[in-house]
């Protein structure tokens, strides 16, 4: 059954540490190179909105992540295994990639 997926994806991921240039590494590897790898599994995968993942501690603020939520039309079924795969290898080779989780809907 060759079914289109479409809704909107929510990629979370978690930093091990808090430094400085993980949001920014972050940002680029989510808004063009998952895009990038993913563009053969569907139409359209549009990075709509960034945000940081911030924390208090001890009167201070910390990032504890970011976030990008994607609008996708017409994904095939193959889209999520490839999502996955692709960011379970980036998770063994990426300094900045600590964990993550989606939410898709």
């Amino acid at each position: 059954m060759n079914e289109k997926i479409n809704g909107e994806l929510i990629i979370i991921i978690y930093f091990p540490a808090s430094k400085n240039n993980y949001s920014h590494v972050c940002k680029i590897f989510l808004e063009k190179s998952l895009p990038r790898y993913l563009k053969d599994y569907a139409k359209e995968i549009r990075p709509l909105i960034f945000s940081l993942i911030k924390f208090s501690s001890f009167k201070t603020l910390k990032t504890a992540g970011c976030q990008y939520v994607y609008i996708i039309k017409d994904a095939t079924p193959e889209f999520f295994e490839k999502m996955y795969d692709f960011l379970d290898r980036k998770k063994r080779t990426n300094e900045f990639l600590n964990s993550y989780s989606t939410i898709f809907g």
